[in-house]
């Protein structure tokens, strides 16, 4: 992932890392966490999704 500083949006729920090009963008609903990683052109490298479970 990202080792460098992560910005969390409050009004948007997002938490975003940025480390050179590619840009971690992670949304936050309740136990559940999915995120993109994108390369330069807008080109989707990974997606995933975590699930807390209870």
């Amino acid at each position: 992932m990202c080792s460098g500083e992560w910005l969390y949006n409050r009004a948007k729920s997002t938490l975003s890392g940025q480390s050179g090009q590619p840009l971690w963008l992670l949304t936050i609903d309740g136990k559940r966490i999915e995120g993109t990683l994108t390369l330069p052109g807008n080109v989707v490298a990974r997606k995933m999704t975590l699930k807390k479970d209870d």
